[in-house]
């Protein structure tokens, strides 16, 4: 919990501190002296865009991963078995999807070649588009079973998972309407 919580944290500073430039900006003109001014960037949806992919990747492994990590009462050839059967199964998902979307184009994924992860890319490769799937339906699988197993025990504990998974319905939704964006 504690490290998802930082992840959100890096996430909220990140889209304060982007949103906030142009406030920092008037608070340096006040300062005696030459500053440079700060320049938001010319497309805001690639600019967070750059940043909140990979957090949003990174979560989502912690979201999926991190209930099985009880310790001392989970079996640990069992737990690796089943997550090793969730990593398959989210890579065909996203597989399947990829090729059923087709090319995502969403103007949320281009970028200025000068601050891109992908400098020879205009925009960002199906790896990352790929990998951002995977990993939501990784967070979305393993939280479904892990909620289907408590089911029939104590399903007071199922909540997490259960919270969890209706999170990452919200994160795969908001992935697959901005993969089908058309500019009209």
């Amino acid at each position: 919990m504690f490290i998802g919580t930082i992840i959100l944290l890096v996430s909220a500073i990140q889209m304060s501190l982007s949103t906030s430039l142009p406030v920092i900006n008037k608070l340096l003109e006040m300062l005696p002296g030459e500053f440079n001014k700060l320049a938001p960037s010319s497309n805001i949806i690639s600019h967070y865009h750059l940043f909140q992919v990979p957090i949003t990747i990174i979560l989502c492994f912690f979201l999926g991963t991190a209930q099985y990590l009880a310790f001392k009462k989970q079996q640990n050839l069992k737990v690796f078995q089943t997550l090793t059967f969730l990593l398959v199964v989210s890579i065909l998902l996203s597989v399947l999807v990829m090729f059923s979307i087709g090319k995502p184009v969403s103007v949320g994924f281009k970028f200025n070649s000068s601050s891109s992860l992908f400098p020879h890319s205009d925009t960002i490769n199906y790896l990352t588009y790929f990998s951002l799937l995977f990993s939501l339906f990784y967070a979305l699988l393993s939280n479904l079973t892990y909620a289907k197993k408590l089911w029939f025990g104590k399903i007071y504990k199922a909540g997490s998972s259960m919270a969890h998974a209706g999170f990452v319905l919200l994160l795969i939704g908001a992935t697959l309407s901005m993969g089908k964006q058309r500019v009209i």
